[in-house]
């Protein structure tokens, strides 16, 4: 293995994103293409052959997306056994990452009704918007896994 360039170091230092942290949220936004790349198709379905609102069709992709987000954190990126904290995982991820997305969907309403962006382009800013903030977030819902473990 190549040393890593010193200069690396510090600005992964500086942000608080040593190699191990930077390695896991290249997993955290790897296990979020999966739900993604359904999101952008099913938002596409919802508004030009469902004919639902934006705004709502939006709104049922994230709640999919959320859904899908759990499963792949749990498993690809945080861990993967089962510890008995399924319920409280589920339920901390879920609300937390809600409420990243109740932000995420007002910005999108403002970005596709009052700044008339391209609803899909909208979608897409969001993901790098609220990316990191998530990833955050659940570090610490997964970490709390860990602390809560049953022992084998």
């Amino acid at each position: 293995m190549t040393p890593i360039p010193i200069h690396f170091d510090r600005l992964f230092a500086r942000t608080g994103f040593g190699w191990a942290r930077t390695i896991t949220l290249v997993k955290f936004m790897a296990a979020g293409l999966p739900s993604f790349g359904l999101a952008v198709p099913a938002n596409y379905l919802l508004v030009s052959h469902a004919h639902l609102d934006k705004p709502l069709a939006y709104a049922i992709v994230m709640v999919i997306q959320v859904t899908i987000n759990f499963f792949m954190c749990r498993h690809f990126v945080f861990g993967g056994k089962s510890t008995g904290q399924f319920s409280r995982q589920f339920g901390a991820f879920f609300s937390g990452i809600m409420a990243f997305r109740v932000a995420d969907w007002l910005l999108y309403v403002l970005l596709v009704n009052r700044a008339g962006i391209y609803y899909l382009a909208a979608q897409v800013l969001n993901v790098a918007v609220f990316g990191i903030a998530k990833f955050v977030f659940s570090e610490w819902v997964f970490a709390r896994r860990e602390a809560t473990k049953v022992k084998e």
